[in-house]
């Protein structure tokens, strides 16, 4: 997806460039990790559809680029970022149980029993869950430094007598 908004220049106008989620091509990160066991959603779709506003300020006008994908349509949304994405509550319900011990295959199933339809896998939940932890664990470092300090500051003053 790309926009461009008004530049006040002559002839540039704003408009919205919607692309299909599975246009371009996968960008490696490192190129000496190279994992065999994977596979990318891009495969270079060229679907492209260019909206731009109408002049009056009522609407949009929507011109398609191109209107063919390469590639078949998913069946389900299982596995799908956008559709799978954890609200609030989820992330609460993920927080609580997770703080209580509950194995993450209970919570899962947890999720399905509110929502039969949720599209949630449990490798998005594994991402929540060791966010949560990290940050967790970056809260302790902070109190545990923080005593450490108050401790270090009392015993200097008793050494400087003050």
């Amino acid at each position: 997806m790309r926009s461009d908004t008004y530049t006040g220049s002559r002839g540039r106008t704003s408009f919205v460039l919607i692309g299909c989620e599975r246009s371009g091509k996968y960008k490696g990160r490192k190129k000496e990790f190279v994992r065999k066991d994977t596979c990318t959603r891009k495969c270079g779709c060229p679907f492209k559809i260019r909206g731009k506003p109408v002049h009056g300020g009522e609407g949009w006008a929507v011109k398609l680029i191109c209107g063919i994908h390469n590639h078949e349509l998913a069946k389900t949304l299982v596995g799908h970022p956008y559709a799978g994405r954890l609200t609030d509550d989820k992330k609460n319900i993920i927080t609580d149980m997770t703080k209580s011990n509950v194995k993450p295959r209970s919570i899962l199933l947890t999720l399905k029993e509110h929502n039969s339809s949720s599209c949630t896998t449990i490798k998005q939940m594994f991402y929540y869950i060791s966010q949560v932890s990290f940050n967790d664990f970056l809260n302790i470092i902070v109190i545990n430094l923080s005593s450490l300090l108050c401790v270090l500051n009392v015993g200097l003053n008793l050494l400087i007598g003050l």
